[in-house]
C-alpha cells in the first residue's frame, strides 16, 4: 500500500478558511479588507424571526461576526457585527431558508472610501 507523504510537518499550522482552502484562495493573513468589500445581512426569511431555533449560520462563520441575542420571541435572534464580518460568505450555502445575503459595505463603493456616519 502506498504511504501519503504530506509537504507539511504535524507541527505546522495553517490559518485558513474551509472556502480559502477549497478554492485556492490566498490564506488569512494575506488578505486585506479590500479583498472583502461586502458584509452579510440576514433577512426576515430567517427562522429564528418564525421562533424557531436554527443557529446554524453562528455555527458556520469564523471571525464570529453572527451572534445571537435573546430578544422577547421564544428564541434568540441573530445579528451581525459589521466590523466582525469579512463578507467571505461562508453562511450563504448553509442558511436552509437562504436567509443571508451579501450587501456591499457603504464604506467601500466603486474602489472609493467614503465618511459613512
Amino acid at each position: 500500500m502506498d504511504k501519503i507523504v504530506s509537504s507539511r510537518s504535524n507541527d505546522e499550522t495553517v490559518n485558513q478558511s474551509r472556502r480559502a482552502f477549497f478554492t485556492g484562495t490566498r490564506l488569512k493573513e494575506e488578505l486585506t479588507e479590500s479583498d472583502f468589500p461586502q458584509i452579510a445581512e440576514i433577512n426576515n426569511r430567517c427562522f429564528a424571526i418564525d421562533g424557531v431555533a436554527c443557529q446554524i449560520c453562528g455555527d458556520i462563520c469564523e471571525p464570529r461576526a453572527i451572534k445571537f441575542f435573546w430578544t422577547s420571541k421564544k428564541v434568540p435572534m441573530p445579528q451581525i457585527n459589521a466590523e466582525s464580518c469579512t463578507g467571505c460568505g461562508d453562511c450563504l450555502s448553509i442558511c436552509p431558508p437562504n436567509a443571508i445575503s451579501l450587501l456591499e459595505k457603504p464604506e467601500v463603493k466603486m474602489g472609493v472610501k467614503t465618511d459613512v456616519e
